[in-house]
């Protein structure tokens, strides 16, 4: 029996593309809810389209039918007086998880970041989930910053199930 699992994503399988429309900023929502439930505190469409704006960037993954499958969103901004981006939020739908989604979403805002000459991006995962952690440690090489206990405080969101929210902090130069 074959294996659906791919190590590398097949890059032609994805459209990964900057979101432009109102239809598309409401569609990140949607997937938000579908990927961490009704609970969840999701990035309105209205701020992701204002975010973008001013220098965030919201990417999406389109399959071939067009179907939204993945978005990456971050805000661009400066720590120290150096310019950084903090990327907010990934997102994949659970038909293609294992496909390499999440990894071409980082690695496009990797790129465009490098483009805009911005130095590095950090962001946060959660270290109980060993899937994003394989993906934040092992596939981007991405630097343990710091760890930060109960950084979102207790939610009501089921994803965090009533949980302390730690978090660990990493970077990834924009730059290889």
């Amino acid at each position: 029996m074959a294996s659906t699992l791919r190590s590398l994503p097949d890059r032609a399988a994805f459209d990964v593309r900057p979101i432009g429309a109102l239809t598309e900023y409401r569609a990140c929502v949607a997937l938000q809810t579908e990927v961490w439930g009704e609970g969840f505190e999701a990035v309105p469409a209205a701020v992701l389209q204002v975010a973008t704006h001013v220098g965030g960037i919201c990417l999406g993954a389109f399959d071939h039918d067009g179907t939204l499958c993945g978005i990456v969103f971050g805000l661009s901004g400066s720590e120290d007086g150096v310019p950084m981006h903090w990327s907010h939020l990934l997102a994949v739908r659970e038909s293609v998880r294992n496909l390499g989604v999440g990894r071409l979403l980082k690695e496009r805002q990797r790129e465009l970041l490098a483009s805009r000459g911005i130095p590095e991006m950090q962001w946060s995962f959660d270290p109980m989930i060993a899937r994003n952690a394989h993906l934040n440690l092992n596939r981007l090489g991405a630097r343990v910053v710091r760890y930060v206990p109960d950084m979102y405080g207790i939610t009501d969101s089921p994803l965090h199930h009533g949980l302390a929210t730690d978090r660990l902090l990493v970077a990834l130069a924009t730059s290889p």
